[in-house]
């Protein structure tokens, strides 16, 4: 008898999926009915990254590029510094994003500078002190 009474105190529901047996709710033992409990929903921060307010901000990437091929280790600080600047743009701190572009930018130009002055004392070094050399010993000489 004890197996027939806990047989009609089981809850048979309707399968809430088709094709699948119904579930049987269990049984609640002097348990309080259950109690719907509201729980508030997270708060919702919205970023904007349409760009407003970012248009002035460059990352000098390109300059950087390019400032490898006449100053090497400059070039590589400009263009790590330019990276930096696109990522601070990216999570909207333009602040640090103006910072690192602006040093981006000014290594970019001191690296560019250096090697164009290397060259050019390169040039006078190997070929205008050369010839200038060889005019005054050729104007010595009496030729």
């Amino acid at each position: 008898m004890a197996d027939s009474t806990e047989m009609q105190d089981v809850k048979v529901t309707s399968p809430a999926y088709p094709g699948y047996p119904p579930q049987q709710q269990p049984q609640q033992y002097g348990y309080p009915p259950a109690q719907t409990t509201v729980v508030p929903a997270p708060q919702v921060i919205t970023v904007d990254r349409s760009g407003q307010g970012q248009g002035d901000v460059q990352d000098n990437m390109v300059i950087a590029i390019v400032s490898v091929f006449f100053c090497f280790i400059l070039g590589i600080i400009a263009i790590v510094k330019a990276n930096k600047a696109k990522e601070h743009l990216m999570r909207g701190d333009v602040d640090s994003a103006r910072r690192d572009s602006r040093l981006a930018r000014q290594l970019a130009i001191a690296g560019i500078a250096i090697g164009l002055g290397g060259v050019a004392l390169l040039i006078f070094l190997f070929f205008i002190l050369p010839l200038i050399g060889f005019g005054i010993v050729a104007a010595s000489s009496g030729y």
